[in-house]
């Protein structure tokens, strides 16, 4: 008598389990249901401007699995440009789209299918800005004055969506012919109007993309938004702190009008974190050459000559201007909560009312390459996690 009920305990507490596993399960699949949308960035190679082979092979990967995703925010670098030849870009562009047909001859997403968000490499030269502006014309002009096209937002269903511009084209010098490039957010009064008014009609989620990452994660710890590399070189300059100062203004807005997340690029690679309430994800590997998270403690073999630094003790003042924990336990990132690889990748959000579900789906390069896929490896999920209103 006593086996017997023991084991009708254990039966329905085994029921009880099922139950709640089916529950959450249910949950899930209505979660997921609302909308969907993807993001990727950095993708320029060799092929016309063009990684063509990693790029295909992530779009076509993206269609097939993911039939209700409506639209791609891309933030920049599609191509490589070329110095000195202002005719490139739009000769780049044209290629890029082609290669782009998966989305853009897709009946399932809805218009424009592509947002982007400008590149330095789409700023090289002083003419890129008229090309690029001339290409993705069918954006909102809902922006600054003087950024029309380039930083706007728009509404779709229970989200807002802000593209903001990070290159700045300067005039050229005598130490560049070509002019030089600045990586700043020009117009932070313009954004808070934006945020603020999206939150008064009742905006679910917002999120804010790109190129520049607000906190880098490997390869470009000297520059992006706060131009540490500034702050290195002239450590008694108060003006050297104005693009840091900047940065920390930036994420400010963000966090008062609680972003669910800044999409950004610039660095080819992935890496997600929660930075004060709001979460960077930086998609930065469709198809551009890889490069390698930020070095950990003992970590001074370098990985990369061309994308210093990439040793732990070069790396180590621009941690401290930044202020990164880089510890013997550290993950020498802005957070510790950080979660990254190096991998060619693109994003899925698929978006409730309540929350959103992130996906990253990605592939391993070929061993000893920056800008091919490994041999036999098939795209993969790679990181999943919520992020609950």
């Amino acid at each position: 008598m006593m086996r017997n009920w023991k084991r009708n305990v254990y039966s329905r507490a085994a029921l009880i389990i099922l139950f709640i596993f089916c529950l959450f399960t249910a949950q899930v699949v209505v979660f997921a249901s609302d909308y969907t949308f993807s993001a990727m960035c950095d993708s320029r190679g060799n092929d016309d401007g063009v990684n063509k082979k990693v790029l295909s092979l992530l779009l076509n990967h993206l269609v097939k699995n993911n039939p209700s995703n409506k639209f791609i925010l891309f933030p920049g670098d599609m191509i490589s440009g070329k110095r000195g030849d202002p005719t490139a870009l739009r000769k780049q562009l044209i290629k890029w789209k082609q290669v782009m047909s998966p989305i853009y001859d897709n009946i399932h997403m809805e218009w424009p299918y592509v947002w982007p968000s400008i590149g330095n490499h789409e700023t090289i030269n002083k003419e890129d800005m008229t090309t690029y502006l001339n290409f993705f014309n069918d954006v909102y002009m809902n922006g600054p004055k003087d950024e029309r096209g380039l930083t706007y937002s728009f509404d779709y269903k229970n989200s807002h969506f802000v593209s903001v511009q990070t290159n700045h084209y300067v005039k050229k010098t005598k130490n560049d012919p070509y002019g030089l490039m600045e990586q700043y957010i020009k117009d932070l009064d313009w954004l808070e109007k934006d945020l603020s008014s999206a939150r008064k009609r009742g905006i679910k989620h917002i999120f804010v993309f790109g190129h520049m990452p607000a906190f880098p994660i490997g390869a470009h710890l000297a520059d992006s938004l706060p131009n540490a590399n500034m702050i290195l070189k002239n450590p008694k300059d108060p003006s050297a702190r104005r693009y840091l100062k900047q940065r920390d203004k930036f994420w400010d807005v963000l966090v008062k009008y609680k972003v669910s997340a800044y999409i950004c690029g610039h660095e080819h690679c992935y890496g997600r974190q929660r930075i004060r309430g709001v979460y960077q994800i930086l998609t930065g590997g469709a198809g551009a050459p890889l490069c390698h998270l930020n070095p950990l403690p003992g970590d001074n073999k370098a990985k990369d000559p061309d994308w210093p630094p990439e040793r732990f003790d070069e790396a180590k003042p621009f941690y401290e201007i930044l202020g990164y924990p880089h510890g013997p336990k550290d993950k020498c990132q802005a957070s510790n909560n950080f979660v990254g690889g190096r991998f060619f990748e693109y994003v899925i959000f698929n978006v409730s009312d309540n929350a959103v579900l992130i996906q990253t789906w990605g592939i391993d390069p070929k061993e000893g390459s920056r800008d091919q896929v490994k041999p036999g490896a098939k795209i993969e999920l790679k990181d999943e996690f919520i992020i609950r209103n």
